[in-house]
């Protein structure tokens, strides 16, 4: 027996005690002793990982969150650092090399911006420089040029030009040194 609310003459509230999933039998008493004649069978679920309870609703955990646990009436916004493709997920994903993700509640990763280098998973917001003579793309996963197992690697400078640390480009533009500039003899 739990204590109820009357809200009027038709409608009751009353908060069930912790039930495992199934259905109880419900009746409304105003003594304890005479029952009332009419029994309404309540359906209690839980819901399950991935998912959260929106009233007696459940819904899939959104891309961008995650939902670890059994019984959650909310979801949780993926941590900067971690980005969550898919609906219904009880775990973040770390954003992969090559790319950062600077916000909570990231559905992707973004790609490494053009001029740095995105060396490690999970990062937040990329800091390292593109290495001096070398200009790095968008989505550069390592510092090492040498390496030619890596794709996306900075590139050596054009010939006859020269690259400060952090360019972005192969296309010189005088006098923006994000851009590879002309050398004089």
């Amino acid at each position: 027996i739990v204590s109820a609310i009357f809200l009027s003459e038709s409608t009751l509230f009353c908060l069930s005690p912790p039930q495992p999933p199934g259905s109880v039998d419900f009746a409304a008493t105003n003594n304890g002793v005479d029952f009332s004649s009419e029994r309404l069978l309540f359906h209690y679920t839980v819901c399950p990982v991935g998912s959260f309870c929106s009233g007696s609703e459940i819904v899939m955990c959104p891309a961008g969150a995650y939902c670890p646990a059994t019984g959650l009436f909310n979801f949780t916004l993926c941590p900067p650092g971690q980005f969550q493709d898919k609906p219904g997920q009880a775990m973040c994903k770390n954003c992969n090399i090559g790319s950062n993700c600077p916000d909570f509640g990231m559905p992707f990763s973004q790609p490494c911006p053009p001029g740095l280098v995105c060396d490690r998973i999970g990062l937040v917001v990329p800091q390292k420089p593109c290495p001096p003579g070398f200009y790095c793309l968008s989505g550069t996963e390592t510092s090492n040029a040498m390496d030619v197992t890596v794709k996306a690697r900075p590139f050596p400078c054009p010939e006859g030009f020269y690259c400060a640390q952090g360019a972005v480009s192969s296309v010189s533009i005088i006098m923006n040194f994000t851009t590879p500039q002309p050398c004089f003899a």
